[in-house]
């Protein structure tokens, strides 16, 4: 008798020790709110919430790109108004519009400008990231699963190395004028027609040439051998070109010679023996002509920052996907985890019950055969 209320009590210390246990496992998994995992478990866990983790670098590299794209392209949008303007000035000048005195007016404007225009490469960037004064690429971290990243990379548009290469640093409207009276001269003699040789050079529209009293305006492109021919003309016959190549100013060539041409080579040969006085000879390169290719330089660099603000808008898109797929992964990564290591609640506190239902019931069972034991022992007193 003595040993099997030993023995019932001793198995039920055990039952009640389990169920102390367990009521502590689930106290614990509920103020925690997760449950116990196997190493598997916690491998795949680990590595979920890694995943899940790295998603707030990539969505903070996303929307730092975005805000240097769009001031980037507010840079870009500013810098197309103002080669808008520089272009209108361009042409106005190369439809000769202007006097000299004006044409050197709107240089000075123009100027203004293209210095504004370098500011704005100058200054556009967030946090150290200047996407117009260099060639800069942007690096992006758009997407990760927690071990392996990818990047994306915005190219970057060097409008200052532009305006530099193109030489808009350095344009001028003004007229200019070339001092091209050749040193080839034979010196006439009682005997000897004297001579002067001039090399002429190439014309555009507006450009003009003086030989002498005797001033050509060119009205179209010319060669330098088209040139020479339409001086020899003018000074052997006083024959004019046609109007569409332009015209002379002034009458007949003044002078005792004549001329011949060679290529680009105007030659004057006296018409009586002796010495004869060279004649000036000036080239007036007009602004217009310079206006023209700045046009055409303008066109260039309008057309680059065109095709910079496509892609610029294209990678926007990009990246704004890319951020959309990074915050749907982190969710459905936490979705999982939290499926894996939270409690059910509900399951749990009803477990909770059963347990104290249980540990009050081995209290009762014990109390009793503690009270068995106890009238036992006392017939032996």
């Amino acid at each position: 008798m003595d040993n099997s209320i030993a023995s019932l009590a001793s198995n039920l210390q055990g039952a009640v020790s389990d169920v102390q246990a367990r009521l502590q496992t689930t106290h614990t998994q509920i103020a925690d709110g997760k449950r116990p995992l196997t190493t598997q478990e916690s491998s795949v866990v680990a590595r979920l919430s890694a995943q899940a983790t790295s998603q707030s670098a990539v969505q903070t590299s996303i929307t730092n790109a975005n805000n240097i794209i769009s001031v980037t392209q507010t840079g870009l949008s500013s810098a197309t108004s103002i080669l808008t303007q520089m272009k209108d000035i361009a042409t106005q000048v190369a439809n000769s519009l202007y006097n000299s005195t004006d044409k050197t007016s709107l240089t000075n404007s123009f100027t203004k400008l293209n210095t504004a225009l370098t500011k704005i490469a100058a200054s556009t960037g967030i946090n150290g990231s200047f996407l117009l004064s260099s060639s800069n690429t942007l690096s992006i971290l758009s997407g990760s699963d927690g071990v392996n990243n990818q990047t994306t990379a915005v190219r970057g548009f060097d409008l200052a190395a532009l305006q530099a290469t193109l030489n808009l640093n350095t344009v001028s409207f003004a007229d200019s004028t070339v001092d091209t009276t050749s040193t080839s001269t034979v010196t006439g003699t009682d005997s000897v027609y004297a001579q002067q040789t001039i090399s002429l050079n190439a014309m555009s529209p507006g450009d003009s040439y003086q030989i002498g009293d005797l001033k050509f305006t060119a009205a179209a492109s010319l060669t330098g051998t088209q040139v020479a021919a339409i001086f020899a003309s003018k000074m052997a016959s006083n024959t004019n070109p046609s109007s569409s190549l332009g015209s002379f100013g002034g009458d007949v060539f003044s002078g005792d010679y004549t001329g011949t041409s060679s290529g680009n080579v105007l030659t004057l040969i006296g018409t009586s023996y002796g010495e004869m006085t060279p004649a000036s000879v000036t080239q007036t390169i007009s602004g217009g002509t310079a206006a023209s290719t700045v046009m055409t330089l303008i066109d260039s660099i309008m057309a680059k920052i065109s095709a910079t603000q496509a892609s610029m808008t294209a990678a926007t898109t990009n990246l704004n996907t890319a951020q959309e797929n990074s915050t749907a992964l982190a969710a459905s990564s936490q979705k999982l985890v939290d499926g894996i290591q939270n409690i059910d609640l509900t399951a749990l506190q009803a477990d909770l019950q059963k347990l104290s239902v249980q540990q009050s019931l081995d209290f009762q069972v014990v109390s009793q055969l503690n009270s068995a034991a106890s009238s036992l022992l006392s017939i032996f007193r």
